[in-house]
């Protein structure tokens, strides 16, 4: 079976300025008026993925932040 590294981060603009000063490309998982379809983005590895709940999604500072 394979599996997902993932991690739970207290402060999630660190994690994601963290991961973007490492190269990684930040891609917020929501669905947005703006949002583009996941066959028409180009992924770059690595890449990081960022989930919010089911109920609130992702707060705009953090979608900003993403790439």
């Amino acid at each position: 079976m394979a599996r997902v590294p993932w991690r739970h981060a207290a402060n999630i603009e660190d994690a994601i300025d963290g991961l973007k000063t490492r190269g990684v490309q930040v891609l917020a998982l929501e669905f947005t008026q703006t949002s583009s379809l996941l066959y028409d983005f180009e992924i770059k590895f690595p890449v990081a993925l960022v989930a919010g709940n089911e109920a609130e999604g992702l707060e705009p500072e953090v979608m900003a932040r993403c790439d």
